[in-house]
């Protein structure tokens, strides 16, 4: 099986088939919902990079996408459902990336 092949530190994203993240310092929540498109690092390869933004500054926007007042169908569909306390550890985890330089 591939989780055999790649071994138990590494998480395969099915959003993704080709992406293969370090599991060690990702939460499983960032590693489904948002590193298909952000990274493992925040800083892509399909979505705009998310790295070296506050806490305050992830907060907002999720909750703004959540609510729907930023127009994205992608990030309103994936956070729609999502807990308030589940977009507070996101932007927690988010608000830890460097950008790249």
């Amino acid at each position: 099986s591939l989780r055999r092949a790649i071994g138990k530190n590494y998480v395969f994203c099915r959003a993704s088939l080709n992406f293969v993240v370090p599991q060690e310092n990702l939460s499983h929540l960032y590693i489904v919902k948002c590193s298909a498109c952000h990274g493992k690092d925040g800083n892509g390869p399909v979505g705009p990079s998310i790295a070296g933004k506050s806490y305050e500054y992830n907060i907002k926007k999720l909750q703004e996408y959540k609510e729907n007042k930023v127009q994205n169908t992608m990030m309103e569909d994936l956070l729609t459902r999502t807990p308030n306390e589940e977009l507070e550890q996101l932007a927690k985890e988010i608000s830890q990336f460097k950008p790249r330089s």
